[in-house]
């Protein structure tokens, strides 16, 4: 497939069938490679109650992507502001906290397209900075990130015991 065009609008409880199927391929590549620290997808409660907690909370967003009637893809992120502490003076800012693209659609800009939409949508709050994460495992996910300007600026290290 190449360069389908994509239709990005907001969720909403009707596309939660197609985002846990995407969620499903995502997730069961994390829960394989960190059995410690993620669990395999499961549509249960808790599920329905995550997704319903984003679609209430007006600091979170949850937009999909179509091609074609097809569920390409979903990006979820936060705007608003982080409280000053010792550490860090008050900032707004926005970061994205999934991204997934269904595996028929990768490669194909939809990644591209959902990030750009978040940043589109951050200039428009007056928000500069834009946060993504990864685990370092997923090299797909860190190639799309950096092709799309994101640049490393904080590790975690892990130690098992």
């Amino acid at each position: 497939m190449r360069n389908p065009e994509f239709q990005l609008r907001a969720a909403d409880a009707g596309d939660l069938a197609a985002i846990f199927d995407m969620f499903v391929q995502v997730q069961s590549i994390h829960a394989e490679a960190e059995p410690d620290f993620f669990r395999p997808p499961e549509r249960d409660e808790a599920f329905e109650q995550y997704y319903e907690g984003i679609m209430n909370d007006p600091e979170q967003f949850l937009v999909i992507a179509l091609s074609g009637g097809a569920a390409a893809g979903h990006v979820q992120y936060f705007m608003g502001t982080r409280p000053k502490s010792i550490y860090r003076p008050e900032r707004r800012f926005a970061y994205i906290h999934q991204l997934v693209v269904s595996e028929d659609f990768r490669r194909t800009g939809c990644g591209t397209a959902l990030i750009d939409h978040v940043k589109q949508d951050a200039r428009k709050q007056g928000i500069a900075m834009l946060g993504i994460d990864f685990w370092s495992f997923n090299g797909p996910a860190r190639r799309c990130f950096e092709s799309a300007g994101f640049k490393v600026n904080q590790e975690h290290m892990w130690q098992r015991l």
